[in-house]
């Protein structure tokens, strides 16, 4: 399964979110065959997501308080943030946001009609991770790691322990080292817990750095769920990229291949610890009762600024902050971020609007 880099900004990491990206900068326009009816109301829908995601960016940006007026205007493209918002970077992060919410016409349908096939597509269920771990063998590498994984459909977290053997061909062959790594995954699943839980297949390459060529590399790597039987599940895969610290026999192999299958668990003890990170950071969670998988993730509440799923997709994303609060946010977070919102607009508007009906 993943690797991780978490506080290194590697530049590498854009390649995890090349198909996101390409998925923000076009998309498929609506159908002209459509009914006079069903353009109107598709068209309210996409206004009412537009505000939605508007007041969105707002309140992770300025934390309004509960009835203030949008501060980003639907006729006005364009304001000045004031001190002393201006140096936090995580603000800099949501001008970005909204430099590329502008450009896509605040429309989240233009974020998501690439995905959305049908509402039972797997790639409308997407779940943004890091995680590290550390390892050691011959050939045969026992691997012993956490992940902490936000589910943007359920808008859930959850941290999770695993334990794998991995199998070393080429350079780290013998030796032990740390990784660190992030990622996306996409599949159906009911929880966090049930998506993140089990067993995993990985398979990938890693290739030495120029600098520090014999301790560090880089790594990417594609992973899917199994089921029961030990069968490949490709409803359930994702994919990672991540930095490693290793010392290791010399080779004069630039390069390796890895083949992993470990077993995920979820942490109650860590989960514990983000949730009362995130009380401190006051952002409205539970651990108990309905859609919080037995106290085995963390459901993610609405914020005090934005109320149903648009609302709790803004404190998802400050959750993740939180927890990498001090570390090195990936050159393209405004992708996942955006991504997050627009799954939240979506899942407010579906049942009544069916937003971007194709």
């Amino acid at each position: 399964m993943p690797r991780r880099p978490l506080n290194i900004g590697i530049r590498t990491f854009c390649l995890t979110f090349v198909a996101a990206t390409e998925l923000f900068s076009g998309c498929k326009a609506k159908t002209e065959s459509a009914t006079n009816g069903l353009e109107t109301e598709a068209a309210t829908a996409d206004e009412q997501a537009s505000e939605n995601i508007n007041r969105a960016i707002d309140a992770l940006i300025f934390q309004p308080d509960e009835g203030t007026s949008s501060l980003w205007s639907t006729q006005n493209n364009s304001f000045q943030l004031e001190a002393p918002f201006s140096g936090n970077p995580f603000t800099a992060i949501m001008r970005a946001v909204q430099r590329r919410w502008i450009s896509i016409g605040k429309n989240p349908c233009r974020v998501l009609n690439p995905l959305i096939q049908s509402p039972e597509n797997p790639l409308l269920r997407p779940y943004f991770f890091v995680g590290g771990s550390a390892e050691a063998g011959a050939g045969v590498h026992g691997v012993a790691g956490m992940d902490y994984v936000w589910d943007f459909y359920n808008l859930q977290m959850g941290t999770f322990k695993y334990k794998s053997l991995e199998v070393v061909l080429g350079s780290g062959t013998v030796g032990s080292g740390i990784n660190s790594y992030m990622g996306l995954a996409f599949g159906i699943r009911s929880d966090v817990n049930s998506a993140w839980s089990g067993r995993f297949a990985s398979t990938g390459l890693a290739g030495s750095l120029p600098v520090l060529a014999d301790y560090l590399s880089v790594h990417a790597n594609f992973f899917a769920a199994q089921n029961n039987q030990g069968k490949i599940d490709p409803g359930f895969a994702g994919a990672t990229i991540g930095l490693s610290a290793a010392l290791s026999l010399p080779t004069s192999v630039p390069g390796a291949l890895q083949v992993s299958n470990g077993y995920w668990i979820a942490s109650k003890e860590m989960n514990n610890m983000v949730a009362k990170k995130l009380s401190t950071g006051k952002i409205p969670h539970g651990q108990q009762g309905n859609s919080t998988c037995d106290g085995k993730c963390i459901r993610i509440d609405y914020s005090n600024w934005v109320k149903g799923y648009t609302g709790r997709s803004v404190n998802l994303i400050r959750s993740i902050h939180a927890v990498l609060e001090g570390l090195s946010l990936p050159a393209n977070f405004e992708n996942i971020v955006l991504l997050a919102l627009a799954v939240g607009a979506y899942r407010d508007s579906m049942d009544t609007h069916q937003l971007c009906r194709k």
